[in-house]
């Protein structure tokens, strides 16, 4: 479950990108690039931190 931070994090991030309706076309565009950001920041984290110990955000079984 996220927290009010997180929750609020995400409400302010999707407030900026969507302005307009015209903002929906490029929703598809948005969520890939959002996908590619997060593998890449959970390869980083395994990279760092292997077991994934003091990582929160990030599923256990992540780096297995």
């Amino acid at each position: 479950m996220a927290s009010p931070v997180q929750d609020a994090r995400v409400e302010d991030f999707l407030n900026d990108k969507f302005q307009t309706l015209a903002d929906l076309d490029t929703l598809d565009e948005l969520l890939s690039s959002v996908q590619n950001q997060q593998s890449l920041l959970r390869s980083q984290a395994c990279i760092g931190n292997p077991t994934n110990s003091q990582n929160p955000l990030l599923m256990p079984d992540v780096c297995s």
